[in-house]
């Protein structure tokens, strides 16, 4: 709820760190853009319907250069995961 005060009681248990996530998080990041990337390439156009079947639906059209953006951003988003120091995983 907003508005509601954290105690000592809410917080992370006293060995559990907050980004102990972090090298997940990037290899996630990373991947998901490679992959929509990969689709952007495979399709020309995608139509996007409304959730209650009613309504006017949405094509979507990519520029060219997104597909090969996603997949170099993802690509070097996999690479900084991969030298990220080892201080970050906790055992």
């Amino acid at each position: 709820m907003a508005g509601e005060l954290v105690t000592e009681n809410d917080r992370a248990p006293q060995g559990c760190a907050p980004d102990i996530m972090w090298k997940s998080f990037f290899l996630a990041s990373g991947l998901f853009a490679c992959v929509v990337g990969i689709e952007l390439l495979v399709i020309d156009s995608a139509t996007v319907l409304p959730l209650n079947g009613r309504g006017t639906s949405q094509v979507f059209t990519a520029p060219d250069w997104a597909p090969w953006t996603l997949i170099s951003a993802g690509a070097v988003t996999i690479l900084h995961f991969a030298t990220l120091p080892k201080s970050l995983i906790k055992d």
